[in-house]
């Protein structure tokens, strides 16, 4: 006879537990981090460059035309490597980033390069001095997954969003001669967010206008038979697998000598709802800048100031190439 097995008491020590596996929680607003990029937040010094874009690295862009009536028209999107042309109307950016994550402001500078600037903590709000036909863009600092600036990749001020900002601006100093009491009081109840507020409004000049920039996330990538390449691979390896067993069942139900033997089981499944289910089974996913169009629907083209142009100009490209790469000379201030 075998002797009885001893119960387990609560003073005996715990069992050794095997080592888990500490599961990275994937945020589906951001991509995975790709190895090329450095890390934005542990970087020493800024601004510097960030990444040498290639030159098949091209953003989607509109630009107004006027027709044979003078009439502008909206022409595009088109292709167009992005970077910056002459210096010659400047204005301030004031980029307030909306969404959960910490982002870094990069200009794209004479030679289509993205240099690295300002960091923007969720809900904190700078302001960047530039100029019109200088394009933006933000990086999630981490990932390096590029956010949005009002809705497009990228962002470029133009002359009809300076005049824009000059009414506004005139209209606010209207109404604040008129309440300037109220304003007065109102700014005494902000505290300390409003003396900050005032030390930075004074250091913008007189006379240049200030346009609004919001940091936005990703829209969420659609389930389509087109867009299905661009979900993630552990996804797109379970869907494989579904629709190989409802393929096989579906056989073995035609070839069934006794017909339907009662049971229901996947192979049941019109083969035209499959689509719809894997469609309700799709995570979010974000889209991205650098997906192809049938995968970017929601992200919106850029809008040049100039319609784009295929020739350098000499002036300021030959400037910029003495300069560079070693002090970055042709920095934005």
């Amino acid at each position: 006879m075998s002797p009885r097995k001893r119960r387990p008491s609560m003073l005996d020590p715990a069992p050794e537990q095997p080592d888990m596996v500490v599961e990275i929680e994937y945020n589906s607003g951001l991509h995975p981090r790709d190895a090329k990029y450095e890390d934005l937040e542990k970087a020493k010094e800024y601004p510097h460059r960030f990444y040498l874009r290639p030159a098949e690295c091209t953003a989607q862009v509109m630009w107004e035309e006027p027709d044979e009536s003078g009439r502008l028209q909206l022409m595009g999107p088109a292709p167009y490597r992005l970077r910056s042309d002459h210096s010659k109307h400047p204005c301030y950016l004031r980029v307030k980033n909306t969404t959960p994550h910490k982002v870094r402001m990069l200009w794209i500078d004479y030679n289509g390069n993205e240099i690295a600037y300002e960091l923007v903590e969720p809900g904190n709000t700078v302001i960047q001095q530039t100029f019109t036909t200088h394009p933006w863009l933000v990086r999630e600092v981490t990932t390096c997954t590029e956010l949005l600036l009002n809705g497009c990749e990228a962002f470029v001020a133009s002359p009809a969003m300076l005049e824009q900002s000059r009414r506004a601006a005139a209209a606010a100093a209207v109404a604040a001669a008129a309440s300037g009491a109220n304003a007065q009081q109102h700014q005494q109840q902000n505290g300390q967010a409003g003396q900050q507020q005032q030390q930075q409004q004074v250091q913008l000049q007189p006379g240049i206008p200030v346009v609004e920039v919001e940091v936005q996330e990703l829209p969420q990538l659609i389930w389509t038979k087109e867009t299905h390449a661009y979900f993630p691979a552990w996804f797109k390896t379970n869907i494989q697998t579904l629709l190989l067993c409802h393929q096989k069942l579906q056989h073995a139900i035609v070839n069934e000598a006794d017909g339907h033997d009662g049971r229901t089981h996947l192979g049941h499944i019109p083969s035209l709802l499959m689509p719809h289910i894997v469609a309700l089974a799709a995570p979010e996913t974000p889209q991205g800048v650098h997906f192809p169009t049938v995968a970017r629907s929601c992200i919106k083209p850029i809008l040049l100031p100039a319609p784009p142009s295929k020739e350098d100009d000499e002036t300021e490209q030959g400037t910029a190439a003495a300069e560079e790469p070693e002090g970055v000379e042709d920095m934005e201030e």
